[in-house]
């Protein structure tokens, strides 16, 4: 269980680290089910971003299952996201480097992109 919520705190941590940039990114393409394109071995996860400002992860850690809920914030391409566990919040800040129909890319402080495509 603690490996399951490191490797989550990780991707959630490379999606939304602070990044430089405030170019306008249109909010409703943000709506939807996201998976990352490479995942570590083991893990797939999904996130699903909805009308209403809420997130939520669901994570398959070798066989163990986990859903995780959160809320997040959009202004122009800053992103905020807060996240519920076992009582517990977590709020991870990042920028959104592109977005599309199609694709999301999240980049992190040093430059690093997390590409997620989106779920049918």
């Amino acid at each position: 269980m603690i490996r399951l919520s490191l490797v989550l705190s990780l991707l959630c941590l490379t999606a939304c680290t602070v990044s430089a940039f405030e170019d306008k990114i249109d909010g409703k393409l943000l709506i939807g089910k996201w998976e990352p394109e490479k995942a570590p071995p083991g893990l797939k996860v999904s996130m699903e971003f909805t009308k209403d400002n809420k997130v939520k992860f669901d994570v398959d850690f070798q066989g163990k299952k986990e859903k995780v809920e959160g809320t997040y914030k959009l202004e122009n391409n800053q992103f905020s996201m807060t996240l519920s566990k076992d009582g517990q919040e977590r709020t991870q800040k990042g920028t959104i480097a592109r977005l599309s129909d199609k694709e999301l890319v999240l980049k992190d402080e040093t430059g690093k992109e997390e590409v997620l495509k989106r779920l049918p």
